[in-house]
């Protein structure tokens, strides 16, 4: 979380100790011959090595800029709790997999958690590749893993206050590890946060 100063400017971060924000960058995960995709691949399902970064390790403060040139600064604010989970902000590239019965399960219980973490039934949209509404979320593979990617627009996940904003990552994580717990998922968020939220989820190792 980073307090105001007097004049509004951003402060210096405070940090929940019981969140371990894992490396500094990408590149701190890196052993051997391996590239910073692989890296980020295995330090997401291995507990035996440094967790990635769980937020951009170049910062995530911006502003929201009207069209009369007035501006609102965001609030930064502390992620949850989930020890159980690792948080990964990054995203692998991964290959389009067939609709599955088990991706339509996914995707349910997805809006149905989020439906539950927001507040007051405003859950914000979920978008998946071909730009169809709370529909089907992508089904995708990477390193032999079967997976689940969705998008929401950032602007859906704000919320204005008299003098910043908040973006709604509190609620959109919570959602998404508890869907991750009802459905057995592996307990690993891939996620960023550009234009749009983009959040991936995977399957379990297989034998």
């Amino acid at each position: 979380m980073r307090p105001q100063k007097p004049n509004g400017a951003a402060g210096e971060p405070l940090r929940d100790p019981r969140i371990d924000l894992g490396a500094s960058s990408f590149q701190a995960l890196v052993l051997g011959d391996e590239d910073e995709r692989t890296a980020l691949w295995r330090a997401s399902f291995d507990p035996t090595r440094e967790r990635p970064p769980v937020v951009d390790p170049h910062g995530m403060e911006s502003l929201v800029q009207f069209e009369d040139g007035s501006s609102l600064r965001e609030r930064s604010c502390v992620l949850p709790y989930l020890p159980e989970l690792r948080i990964a902000w990054g995203l692998i590239v991964v290959e389009q997999r067939a609709p599955t019965d088990r991706g339509r399960e996914v995707t349910a219980t997805l809006l149905e958690c989020l439906g539950e973490s927001f507040p007051r039934a405003r859950r914000p949209p979920m978008w998946n590749r071909a730009g169809k509404i709370d529909d089907l979320i992508d089904c995708v593979s990477a390193f032999g893993r079967d997976g689940y990617a969705f998008a929401i627009k950032r602007e859906q996940v704000r919320v204005f206050y008299p003098k910043d904003y908040r973006a709604r990552e509190y609620e959109l994580l919570t959602g998404v590890a508890d869907a991750i717990a009802r459905l057995g998922l592996a307990r690993v968020i891939h996620w960023t946060r550009d234009p749009v939220y983009v959040v991936n989820v995977w399957e379990p190792a297989t034998a």
